[in-house]
């Protein structure tokens, strides 16, 4: 059920309301980001070990491919046994808030002037709820009319993309090898 402040429709701080807002999507970001590091820990590395570095989990495979032979100059199939880090071959769950706006339509019902500590005159506190719209009916058609006293506020929020996902992957994909293992003559 909702908070009984909120039921009534008492007037909130506009500080109070933008930043529980702006405070819940750093912390979607925040959790998105630790469960991303999780998934990376959990996936693509092996069990730490003290004392030791950690490795990479690797995705191995055998494949032949046929190549000529420069000594012979006969065609021969190698077998090849390649290595690839696994976090390089799924598309990690990068979840990130790149851009988020922010639409409130409130109705200023009160203000308060602060001072500061030496008797100046300080910010005004501003006293919202949010804003209802009346509703006009007409032969042609239905208006919804903006209270007066109505503060629209609009808020963009941009984060630049993290690059530290993108070095590990780069690091990882140049980290994979392959490996001639034995040659089959053929024809």
């Amino acid at each position: 059920m909702a908070d009984d402040s909120q039921a009534r429709g008492e007037a909130q701080l506009i500080e109070y309301l933008v930043g529980s807002v702006l405070s819940s999507i750093i912390k979607a970001q925040g959790l998105a980001a630790s469960q991303l590091v999780e998934m990376v820990d959990t996936i693509g590395f092996e069990a730490s070990t003290p004392g030791v570095a950690r490795k990479a989990r690797t995705f191995t495979f055998d494949f032949y491919r046929t190549g000529v032979d420069p000594a012979t100059n006969q065609i021969v199939r190698n077998r090849i046994t390649a290595s690839v880090p696994l976090l390089t071959l799924i598309n990690l769950p990068a979840i990130s808030i790149q851009e988020a706006t922010i639409d409130m339509d409130l109705q200023l019902v009160a203000q308060e002037q602060t001072t500061s500590s030496s008797g100046a005159k300080g910010p005004l506190n501003l006293y919202v709820v949010p804003a209802r719209k009346q509703v006009v009916r007409t032969a042609q058609q239905v208006v919804a009319i903006d209270a007066t006293g109505t503060i629209k506020l609009r808020m963009v929020m941009r984060q630049d993309n993290a690059l530290g996902l993108d070095k590990i992957q780069n690091l990882l994909a140049s980290g994979a090898e392959d490996r001639t293992s034995g040659t089959d003559q053929g024809s």
